[in-house]
């Protein structure tokens, strides 16, 4: 949010895509189909199938290594295991990947559809609220927003200019449909009412995202007025990645009580995320790809245990891509293009007779 409020964008632009989730759910619903290989199986055959499996798969990985990356910068800034700040959001990663990996791996989907109800309520109420009276408080309150240049409450910005919002409102347009998990959200559904509620759900999830573009915006003023006079080097590391505000700010500012929650909030946001793309990731590489194209005709116990293993690996990947791939911008970019790509056949799947 060095940008301003613009930076809401990298999340809204999946507000327009909500109504395309409505709309699809019925339809992929009645398909009666597990997960979205199949139902391009139904459409194209095997081959294209087989190939989205391997494309979708690799996409649920880089979204795991963004949660894990995110995450781990977040706690970097509150737990300091190791004096050098990279190497520390490293440690900070791996030890999310194995906690999520191990009961993930152990549990599967239900453990993944158990845990979301509970960690998710955690990190709305906990992550939403409970940081931001003593932030709020921290920066001198209305008076200090009101100080702000009128350009920070634009929707565009020299970093979000029209043209960047334009184009990831058009890729969430035309890939968000793509993306394996909305499938199998809509799959698992109860009837075809209880489908439609993706859309509903992804609709307030946007909405939600206001209340932490305030966030971006007050640590913005904190790091500006605050920090930099009181820990110009915190000061300069925030300004260099401002990934990790959330971590350090928060570690300077809540009681020891309120620290903890938040901390275990961050790692219940972490995993609540994880296990569901690592669950889908394991649906397109062994449900469909390794059980119908590669190792087909074995018992569903050799599956099972395939799925498990995977899901502990695709985890792993994700921690590896960390490595390589250095802020949350760079994966959001990555995974739009892919979605993209994959996108278009499946509006062309639903039209074409």
């Amino acid at each position: 949010y060095t940008g301003g409020l613009s930076g809401v964008w990298y999340w809204w632009s999946f507000l327009f895509a909500t109504p395309v989730y409505f709309l699809f759910s019925t339809y992929f619903k009645r398909a009666r189909v597990y997960n979205l290989s199949e139902f391009l199986e139904m459409r194209y055959g095997r081959s294209l199938a087989a190939f989205y499996s391997v494309v979708a798969g690799v996409l649920c990985i880089l979204y795991i290594g963004m949660f894990l990356l995110a995450i781990g910068k977040i706690l970097a800034g509150m737990i300091a295991f190791h004096p050098v700040f990279t190497t520390n959001v490293q440690i900070c990663i791996w030890a999310i990947a194995i906690i999520v990996g191990s009961y993930v791996g152990s549990g599967g989907m239900m453990s993944a559809l158990l845990t979301d109800i509970l960690q998710g309520l955690m990190c709305l109420f906990i992550l939403g609220f409970i940081g931001l009276p003593f932030l709020w408080n921290e920066v001198g309150g209305y008076e200090s927003l009101q100080a702000l240049p009128k350009e920070t409450w634009s929707m565009s910005s020299d970093s979000m200019t029209w043209t960047t919002i334009l184009a990831l409102n058009v890729a969430a347009l035309t890939g968000g449909i793509a993306a394996p998990w909305i499938f199998n959200w809509i799959s698992i559904s109860k009837d075809e009412k209880a489908a439609t509620q993706t859309g509903w759900g992804h609709f307030w999830k946007r909405i939600i995202t206001l209340i932490f573009a305030v966030y971006g915006i007050l640590f913005l003023i904190y790091n500006t007025n605050i920090l930099a006079i009181e820990d110009p080097v915190l000061s300069q590391t925030i300004t260099q990645d401002p990934e990790v505000a959330w971590g350090i700010v928060m570690k300077r500012i809540l009681p020891p009580v309120f620290l903890g929650l938040l901390v275990a909030s961050f790692f219940a946001a972490a995993m609540s995320s994880a296990d569901t793309y690592a669950t889908t990731s394991s649906a397109m590489f062994v449900d469909y790809l390794f059980r119908k194209v590669v190792k087909p005709g074995k018992s569903e116990k050799f599956y099972l245990s395939s799925a498990r293993l995977w899901v502990i690996i695709s985890i792993l990947i994700a921690a590896v891509s960390t490595g390589f791939i250095g802020t949350i911008s760079q994966y959001i970019k990555l995974t739009f293009n892919l979605m993209c790509f994959l996108g278009i056949p499946i509006y062309f799947a639903v039209a074409w007779k």
